[in-house]
């Protein structure tokens, strides 16, 4: 992926979707995607919109499909959160940080990417599939 950030051209962010995610480890460890979705000592997700993330791993969140109970945003999210670990939450390499990820999914996509700007969730579901491409697969 190539990215601008200023007037430097960008090829080296890590910005893995959740379909790579879902058949890939990256540079994380095999056992990392068993992490418990919801452990909020290691992912700081807490919000369980109907039960659906109960006792489920980052993998098994790849692997739903629908969107019924945001789903969608929580595929997105896990990638995202993935892709920050995979290089050591650097900010200069990803797109969102571990940070920005809990803040989205502890929103239920709604949160402010920065300063004066507040996103719904419309809005960051039409960036995530702008960046990783739709959820739906």
């Amino acid at each position: 992926m190539t990215v601008s950030k200023g007037r430097v051209i960008r090829d080296d962010f890590e910005c893995k979707s959740h379909g790579y995610w879902k058949n890939h480890n990256g540079n994380l460890t095999s056992t990392f995607k068993q992490t418990l979705f919801l452990d909020s000592s290691v992912t700081g997700f807490i919000e369980n919109p109907g039960g659906a993330f109960t006792g489920k791993t980052l993998q098994d969140v790849l692997d739903m499909g629908g969107n019924r109970n945001n789903k969608a945003l929580a595929r997105h999210v896990v990638a995202a959160f993935l892709s920050a670990k995979s290089v050591g939450n650097d900010s200069e390499r990803v797109l969102l940080t571990v940070s920005q990820c809990q803040a989205i999914w502890n929103g239920q996509g709604n949160w402010s990417p920065f300063a004066g700007a507040n996103w719904t969730l419309v809005d960051t579901m039409n960036y995530f599939d702008k960046v990783f491409g739709p959820s739906f697969l």
